[in-house]
């Protein structure tokens, strides 16, 4: 590693060249307005940073440096970069912000093992189709430019977030089949409609910002979005708020200042989010509501949405009720509605309806916040699509056995319960990506079953009695988030702990006995 940072350097020796074994190279903080063509004779490099330049462009050499992992430009003064940009088939983490880029190469689409993507502050006006092509992106900023129009962003599978605010596209991107979706941020632009079309299967997006657009209306489909929590409004032409909004389960902030709603008061909107949701929630049950749209059931009180609404949002919802069991009526009409996620949470079920087995397309299943001390296994035999599986904070000791046979599981979360290992059947479920075990009792690390979880990137085993991580942990190198804080070991140590998961393996990989 050679680090030159913070010096004040105008130019870069072109004696450069001899450090062929060089690996990691930074030069960030400095006054260069040129590179050295020697630069590209640094075959090795995997590491480069130029951020805070006045670099201008890059001589042609550059784009030989063929092993680079990472690279930041940040804040210089690129106006233009050369298609054999997609050389760089190795990068998993590039930064472009702040320069004066127009636009960007066709050959960008190579770069297929990028994780990170950040194009922020820059003058561009569309984004090359084949950006599509980066399957394991999983940030991508581009906000603080001129976007008009984007392409399809659907093939980004493994996209966690997207920054699109301040820019100036007047219609809403389309996300659709982009699974694992959390925040997606379109404040600032001249969106005009929320088109609910365009989020297709992103079921787990956590927080939506629209302020300051366009948008007149809000679509009675957004009751998909069961996991929303940030649902940001502010200054759009809404003048009502649709009573469905108070239906949404888990929304925390609701933020609707600057527009000129007709049907809450002002004071209630000034009192904030849990002021708002529970005027609308009062108005559900005080309300007759449209015939056509909200018919309950006959029924002590209208808790229980009707078949056409469940047909529209492909959701059955009843968090936060009360409930120890559900109407056969409700279950039917569910049925009938191919619901796709089913909320339970919440509630004070200490075991499931069999009933519930006649809703067989079942992809997400909330169950969060009951009384649960099992789980039946016809849940692994009906609800063969399931992909999501939120067991979080019951009474928990075991899974199913047969639990394997759900081959389309990515995410499980077994947290705040009561189990001392991770049960054995967990280890069966090959297509599982995302495992939630934190707050249990967990007493050690199988790591040899670990190592049959192959797709596994995710591993939460914070707050358990871990008493010994052993080194190999390190060998599961598709892991982007491991959480191991809150455990009884005494290796690693916190400082460790604090660090990047790509950090804390790499510290284990380096105590595994040679």
């Amino acid at each position: 590693m050679l680090d030159l940072s913070c010096n004040s350097l105008k130019a870069i020796d072109s004696k450069i060249e001899c450090l062929t074994e060089l690996t990691t190279l930074y030069l960030h903080n400095n006054l260069l307005e040129d590179l050295p063509i020697e630069i590209g004779n640094l075959k090795k490099l995997e590491i480069l940073n130029l951020s805070n330049n006045k670099l201008e462009k890059l001589p042609h050499e550059f784009y030989k440096l063929i092993e680079l992992r990472q690279l930041s430009l940040k804040n210089n003064n690129i106006k233009q970069l050369d298609p054999a940009f997609g050389d760089f088939i190795m990068l998993t983490y590039l930064d472009l912000s702040y320069n004066n880029l127009t636009e960007l190469p066709i050959g960008m689409g190579y770069l297929v093992r990028l994780i990170s993507l950040d194009l922020n502050h820059n003058i561009l006006k569309e984004l090359p189709p084949d950006l599509t092509n980066m399957r394991a992106l999983q940030k991508l900023n581009a906000s603080y430019n001129d976007l008009e129009i984007l392409p399809p962003l659907g093939e980004l599978r493994k996209v966690e977030t997207v920054m699109l605010q301040t820019n100036k596209l007047t219609t809403f991107p389309d996300m659709s089949g982009c699974i694992q979706l959390r925040i997606l941020h379109l404040a600032d632009n001249n969106i005009t409609e929320i088109d609910m079309s365009c989020l297709e299967g992103v079921g787990q997006l956590k927080t939506l910002t629209l302020g300051n657009n366009q948008i007149e209306s809000i679509p009675e489909e957004i009751i998909k979005l069961v996991y929303l929590e940030i649902f940001d409004l502010s200054y759009n032409k809404i003048t009502l708020i649709p009573e469905h909004i108070g239906l949404m389960p888990n929304i925390k902030q609701l933020i609707i200042d600057g527009n000129d709603i007709k049907n809450i008061r002002t004071d209630i909107i000034r009192c904030g989010t849990s002021r708002i949701l529970k005027y609308i929630q009062q108005g559900l049950k005080s309300t007759n509501l449209d015939s056509k749209k909200h018919v309950t059931l006959n029924t002590s009180t209208n808790i229980y949405p009707d078949r056409y609404t469940m047909h529209s949002t492909k959701l059955l919802s009843l968090a936060g009720q009360n409930l120890t069991e559900i109407p056969q009526e409700v279950l039917e009409n569910a049925c009938k509605a191919d619901v796709g996620t089913v909320d339970l949470s919440r509630n004070n079920f200490s075991t499931l309806p069999d009933e519930l087995h006649i809703i067989t397309k079942v992809a997400d299943l909330k169950l969060t916040s009951n009384q649960l001390t099992h789980i039946p296994e016809w849940i692994c035999e009906k609800y063969k699509y399931l992909q999501i599986l939120d067991l979080s904070k019951n009474c928990l000791e075991s899974l199913p056995s047969n639990i394997g046979l759900l081959k389309y599981l990515q995410e499980l979360n077994i947290s705040f319960n009561r189990y001392k290992e991770i049960p054995e059947s967990v280890y069966d479920v090959s297509s599982l990506e995302i495992l939630i075990a934190n707050d249990n009792l967990i007493t050690n690390i199988d790591i040899l079953s670990l190592q049959k979880l192959q797709k596994l990137t995710i591993l939460n085993l914070a707050n358990n009695n871990i008493g010994y991580i052993p080194p190999e942990l390190g060998n599961l190198k598709n892991l982007r988030n491991l959480s191991l804080s809150g455990n009884c070991f005494k290796q690693p140590r916190q400082a460790i702990l604090m660090k990047s998961t790509e950090e804390i393996l790499a510290y284990l990989r380096n105590r595994i006995p040679q």
